[in-house]
C-alpha cells in the first residue's frame, strides 16, 4: 500500500470515528456517510471534507468574530428572556398570548431577541417587492446593506438596481453588497465595477477561490436588504427577472417577502453586519473602510415605534450549534392547536419534522402542505414527491401550485407566520446561511392564511391515486435519490 492510499485510509477510518461519535445529526444522514466510507474507503474522506463536514467552517469562522461590542446594543437574549417571564412584554393582543414558550425557544435557542412596536408587510410577489424595495433605496441617507443569493446584475431587475445603488453611492450614501458567488455563477466581479467606482463595497461569497473550493457546499442563502437602519427585506424573493415570471421554463412563479419597519430591523442589521465582518476579515484586499457595527446598530436604535407587532429574527448556518431555522420550524408545528399551512419550493424532510407533522395531524390540527406544480430542479422535485407520498398516506393534503412556489411560509392558528429564507429541506438546515422572521401579529396571519388559500384555489389536491399511478421511472429516481439526501 502506497503512503499515499495509507494516509486516506486513515482519514476515512478518523472521520467515520468522528461521525459515529462527535456527528450531532440525524441517524439517517450518518448512516449514510458510513455506508460511502465502506463502499468508497479511498474517497469517503475526500467527500466528506468538501461535502458533509461542517466542523471546519465552525473554526475557520471562531477566528473572524464579530466586534464583541455587537451585544452591548440592544437586549442580550438572558435579559430579554427574563423580560418574557416577568411579564414585561403585553402580549394579551393581537394573538401573542399563546406564543411565549415559542418566543423563548426561539430566544434561547438562536438568541432570536424578540420585539414589539414593529410593522410587517406582506408582499407576494417579486413585482410588489422591487417596486417597495427601489422605492425605500432612492430615499436612502446613510446606508444601503444588500445581500442576496442570487443577484443577476445583467437581468433588467439587476440592472435596475445596480443602477439605483451606484446613484446612492455616489450620493455619499454607504452601500454594501453580499452576493453568492455559486448563486450568482452567471454574475460576474467585474459587473459590480461600477459600484466599486462609486464608493460601493461588494463581497462575493467566498471571495477566495480557494476558500470557495473547501467550503463549495456551505451556501449563503440568506436574503436582506437595511435601508438607514429604519426598514429591512427579508423573504424568499432574489433579484432575477425569472423571480417576475420572465423565465419561460418556470413559470409563472410564486414568492413572498416581508418589510419590515421598528426595532426588529436592528436585528437584521446586526446579522448582516456578522456576515461582513466574516467576509471582510478573511479578504484578501479588505476595505480600508471598515463597518462601524456601533454606529449601525445604534442608528436601529434611534427609531421609534412604528407599529404594534412582534418580530423575532432568527439565522442559523453550517457554523451555528445546532440548526436553528428547523427547531422554529418544530416548535410551530408542535405548538400548532387549529392549522398550521406551509409552502416550501422543496419538501425533503428528517424523521423528526416528519414525526411531528404526523403527530400534530393526529391530534386534529389542520395541516397542509403546498409544494410546486412546476419543477425548477429534477433532483428536489422527485425527493419532494417521494415525501409528499408520506403525507398523503397520513391523511395530510399536498397541494400542487399551477406553477414554481418558491415562498418559505409557515402561518399558524392566526397567531403567527414565518417567512424567510429557509426551505424545509436538510440542505437549508445544516448546509445554508438562512434568515426568517417570525411575525407574531393576528391581522398579519389572518392575511398570511388568506393568501395561502387564494393559492389552494388555484392548486391541485395531489390524490393518493395520482400519486400511486406515477411513471416508473420517476418512482425509482425518488426512492434512489432520496438515499442520497441525508448526505448533504
Amino acid at each position: 500500500m502506497s503512503p499515499l492510499l495509507f494516509l486516506l485510509y486513515f482519514f476515512n477510518v478518523m472521520a467515520a470515528i468522528s461521525i459515529l461519535f462527535f456527528r450531532k445529526k440525524q441517524v439517517g444522514s450518518t448512516l449514510a456517510w458510513l455506508l460511502v466510507f465502506a463502499f468508497v474507503p479511498w474517497l469517503g474522506f475526500l467527500l466528506y471534507f468538501f461535502l458533509g463536514s461542517t466542523r471546519k467552517l465552525r473554526l475557520f469562522r471562531r477566528r473572524f468574530r464579530p466586534n464583541p461590542r455587537l451585544a452591548e446594543y440592544g437586549p442580550s437574549p438572558g435579559e430579554n428572556a427574563r423580560a418574557l417571564l416577568s411579564g414585561q412584554f403585553n402580549l394579551s393582543s393581537q394573538g401573542r398570548e399563546g406564543c411565549r414558550d415559542l418566543m423563548l425557544l426561539n430566544l434561547q435557542g438562536a438568541g432570536a431577541v424578540y420585539t414589539q412596536g414593529n410593522s410587517a408587510r406582506l408582499l407576494v410577489d417579486a413585482e410588489k417587492k422591487y417596486e417597495s424595495l427601489f422605492r425605500d433605496i432612492e430615499e436612502a441617507q446613510e446606508t444601503i446593506h444588500v445581500l442576496y443569493f442570487i443577484f443577476k446584475t445583467r437581468d433588467e431587475c439587476g440592472r435596475k438596481l445596480l443602477d439605483l445603488l451606484v446613484k446612492k453611492a455616489r450620493q455619499g450614501v454607504k452601500v454594501r453588497v453580499i452576493y453568492d458567488t455559486l448563486g450568482c455563477f452567471k454574475t460576474h466581479k467585474a459587473d459590480f465595477d461600477p459600484l466599486l467606482g462609486a464608493g460601493g463595497m461588494v463581497y462575493g461569497y467566498l471571495p477566495s477561490p480557494l476558500r470557495t473550493v473547501l467550503q463549495v457546499n456551505y451556501r449563503m442563502h440568506r436574503k436582506m436588504v437595511i435601508i438607514d437602519g429604519k426598514v429591512a427585506y427579508t423573504g424568499g424573493i432574489n433579484i432575477g427577472d425569472d423571480y417576475l415570471g420572465k423565465d419561460r421554463r418556470i413559470t409563472p412563479w410564486r414568492d413572498t417577502s416581508v418589510r419590515l419597519t421598528g426595532p426588529c430591523v436592528q436585528q437584521v442589521q446586526r446579522q448582516f453586519i456578522r456576515d461582513w465582518v466574516f467576509l471582510d476579515s478573511q479578504a484578501a484586499r479588505p476595505y480600508v473602510d471598515k463597518i462601524d457595527s456601533s454606529q449601525s446598530l445604534e442608528q436601529c436604535m434611534k427609531e421609534e415605534n412604528t407599529g404594534q407587532v412582534g418580530v423575532q429574527i432568527v439565522s442559523s448556518g453550517p457554523d451555528s450549534l445546532y440548526p436553528y431555522t428547523k427547531e422554529s420550524y418544530l416548535g410551530m408545528i408542535t405548538r400548532a392547536r387549529r392549522y398550521l399551512y406551509i409552502q416550501t419550493p422543496y419538501f425533503i424532510p428528517d424523521d423528526a419534522l416528519l414525526t411531528a407533522l404526523r403527530c400534530a395531524s393526529r391530534a386534529g390540527v389542520d395541516v397542509r402542505l403546498m409544494i410546486p406544480g412546476v419543477a425548477d430542479k429534477a433532483y428536489a422535485y422527485h425527493v419532494t414527491m417521494w415525501h409528499a407520498g408520506e403525507l398523503l398516506r397520513w391523511g395530510i393534503p399536498v397541494y400542487r401550485y399551477p406553477g414554481f412556489l418558491h415562498a418559505k411560509t409557515f402561518v399558524m392558528d392566526d397567531m403567527v407566520a414565518s417567512i424567510g429564507s429557509t426551505n424545509l429541506d436538510i440542505r437549508s438546515f445544516d448546509l445554508d446561511y438562512e434568515l426568517n422572521a417570525l411575525v407574531y401579529d393576528r391581522d398579519f396571519a389572518l392575511e398570511c392564511r388568506k393568501v395561502f388559500l387564494q393559492d389552494q384555489e388555484k392548486s391541485r389536491r395531489l390524490t393518493r391515486e395520482e400519486y400511486q399511478s406515477r411513471p416508473l421511472p420517476d418512482k425509482v429516481k425518488a426512492g434512489l435519490l432520496r438515499l442520497v439526501a441525508p448526505l448533504l
